[in-house]
């Protein structure tokens, strides 16, 4: 499966998107032309959506028990034919690339690409994980037009040449 890491503020929305809709901007925090190009990201890729963003925690499987901000994340999503897949987990350590890293070994086998959409710099190339990350604009725009052939280059690059799968997980 080809997943993508998605964090929300900073891909999905940016300052500006925020400020133009400050009056109802609690009800619109999602900006749909960023949607529209996560989708063709998705539709041309088949890739699984998994939330690193801190917009997991009020995430749920369970449709019923979906925190009423991330709803509406959940709600526009669904208008663009797509759906959160699963999260990574909070872990104590509190690093986004261990999330990462720990979402990859909790499903060995299963990942044949994967994509990290984020508007913050983790420290990804460090931990190995910067030809994997898309850094979005949070001030202006969110997920660029532009973005988008680099996402597609990204997720439908096979392990190779050097790069393994194993790599990215724990040994």
């Amino acid at each position: 499966m080809k997943v993508i890491f998605l964090d929300v503020d900073g891909v999905l929305n940016s300052m500006d998107y925020l400020e133009e809709n400050y009056e109802d901007y609690r009800l619109h925090p999602i900006n749909r032309i960023c949607v529209e190009r996560l989708a063709r990201i998705v539709r041309q890729t088949d890739a699984r959506l998994v939330l690193s963003s801190s917009w997991r925690t009020g995430w749920s499987p369970d449709e019923e028990k979906i925190m009423p901000a991330c709803k509406i994340l959940t709600d526009v999503l669904k208008e663009y034919g797509l759906e959160i897949y699963d999260r990574t987990q909070t872990l104590k350590i509190s690093k986004r690339a261990f999330e990462i890293y720990s979402w990859l070994q909790d499903h060995k086998g299963q990942v044949e690409s994967f994509l990290i959409l984020d508007d913050n710099n983790y420290d990804w190339e460090s931990h190995g994980l910067g030809s994997r990350w898309i850094q979005t604009d949070f001030e202006y725009e969110g997920l660029k037009e532009e973005d988008v052939p680099d996402a597609l280059e990204i997720l439908n690059r096979t392990y190779g040449l050097g790069e393994k799968i194993s790599q990215f997980l724990y040994k």
